[in-house]
Order: structure tokens, then C-alpha cells, then sequence
């Protein structure tokens, strides 16, 4: 008689049995609504940030589709606007088109186009997402947007990525607010008009002066935009559903030898 035992399980981490096959149970369950039922709020739990949530899928197949971006964060002032260089390249097999989606986001969020055209395998398509930070926005505010491009044919696998945009008094962009901030509003100290986030206009009223070194202050030595860029690759729908039946015919062999 063989002993339960999470290595015989679907997960790679080494979850305890009973936890491996409710990850794989969930899975299932989320997999069938969104294919077979078509219910769209389900990707995440199969393609999204979810996932990965669950601490145990395995990533190592190609989804059919990457997204990458020329940044994945940015920082500005209120008012700005952060511009975003997207391309999609298709990674599956055959010719396809992929539908854009943004999700999670509070500013004013922007995509130059919502449908790539048709592309042969490889094949990549460029595009621009823009986000406005509010120009009453508090500095050391974050606005996260969730990017993802679904595949046409078969109407739910999808890659994504994350943008992060900050409002902050990052003069000089290199990640922190600091000396070397300061040194910038220095600079820039007494421009009446026309002045840049750069030259020390923390507050977009395109001068420098007692109001934007108060924003500089009131975040001096905080972390302004150091977030990693994150994108996925999860399996393929086929080959994981049958790891998936595959898994829990042999959790149903176990329990019935165990009995």
C-alpha cells in the first residue's frame, strides 16, 4: 500500500497532499468556467497574478503570447502623463490576433489600440499605453495596471504584465528621494514658469519653489520607483489539463487504496 505523498501530486512545491489536490481541484474548476463556460473573470486564476498566488503551478510552458515593455514602472508629477512601450509578440504555433485588456487601475488609463491584427508565429506588434497621474494627486501615491492580451482563437489564454506608475518627488529618476533631489530643486529654485518635474516642479504649476521642496521633504529618503517588472509564462491550456486528470486520477487511486 502507497502512502500519500505530495510528489505524486500536480504541484512542484511540495505542498502536503491534501493541499496539492485542492490547488488541483480549483484549477479544474476555474479551467472549465473559463473555456467551457466562458466566463472571463476566471483567467486569472489560470493566466494572472492569481496563479502565481497559489505558491505551486508550474511555469515552465509557453502560453502562446509574451508581453514586454520598454519600462515597467515610472515616476512623475501629478498632471504628467507616463508613457509606456508595449510589444506583443506571438510565441504559439499558428497564426493569431490577441484582444488587450487593462484591469486594477484608478488613474486615467489609455491603450493606443484594443486588437493587435493577425501575426504569423514570432511575429511582433507594437503599441502604447499612457497613464495620467491626477493633477491633485498626493506625492508617494502608486497606480498599478494590469495588462493582458487574449488570445482570438481559442478566447482565453492570455500573457500579462504589470505597469506601476508613481506620483513622487523623484527629480532626478534614479529610484529614491534623496540629497540628490534636493540638489535638483536647488537648481531649478526660482523658475517662475515653464519649469520641469526635472528641475524640481513636484506639483505640475510649472514653477519651483517653498510648495515643491515641502513635497521633496515630506518624502525624503523613500523608495520611488525600484518595483521589479513582473510577466508570466504559464502552460499550455491541452498539456496541463492532462496533467491535471492525469493527477487526479492517480489522488483517486491512492485514497482508494489507502481505504
Amino acid at each position: 500500500m502507497i502512502a500519500p505523498t505530495s510528489e505524486l501530486g500536480l504541484f512542484p512545491n511540495h505542498l502536503d497532499f491534501a493541499s496539492d489536490m485542492q490547488l488541483t481541484l480549483d484549477y479544474l474548476t476555474s479551467y472549465f468556467g473559463l473555456y467551457l463556460k466562458g466566463d472571463q473573470s476566471l483567467w486569472r486564476n489560470i493566466w494572472g497574478p492569481e496563479a502565481f498566488a497559489q505558491g505551486g503551478l508550474p511555469t515552465e510552458a509557453n502560453p502562446g503570447v509574451a508581453l514586454s515593455a520598454d519600462k515597467t514602472s515610472q515616476t512623475l508629477a501629478a498632471g504628467q502623463t507616463a508613457t509606456y512601450l508595449i510589444t506583443v509578440t506571438n510565441t504559439g504555433p499558428s497564426t493569431n490576433s490577441f484582444s488587450l485588456f487593462v484591469e486594477d487601475h484608478v488613474w486615467s488609463t489609455m491603450l493606443g489600440v484594443q486588437q493587435t491584427p493577425e501575426l504569423e508565429p514570432a511575429e511582433q506588434f507594437a503599441f502604447s499605453i499612457q497613464v495620467t497621474v491626477p493633477s491633485n494627486e498626493e506625492a508617494g501615491i502608486r497606480d498599478t495596471v494590469l495588462l493582458s492580451a487574449r488570445s482570438d482563437y481559442d478566447q482565453g489564454s492570455r500573457g500579462y504584465l504589470i505597469l506601476n506608475t508613481m506620483d513622487a518627488v523623484d527629480f532626478d529618476a534614479d529610484g529614491s528621494v534623496d540629497r540628490d533631489d534636493l540638489l535638483a530643486w536647488e537648481s531649478g529654485f526660482g523658475i517662475l514658469d515653464g519649469a520641469t518635474f526635472a528641475q524640481g516642479d513636484a506639483d505640475n504649476d510649472r514653477d519651483v519653489d517653498g510648495n515643491d521642496f515641502l513635497a521633496w521633504q515630506r518624502k525624503f529618503g523613500s523608495i520611488a520607483s525600484s518595483m521589479p517588472p513582473v510577466t508570466s509564462t504559464i502552460p499550455e491550456p491541452m498539456s496541463y489539463l492532462l496533467m491535471l486528470i492525469l493527477a487526479a486520477s492517480m489522488a483517486l487511486a491512492l485514497a482508494v487504496d489507502h481505504d
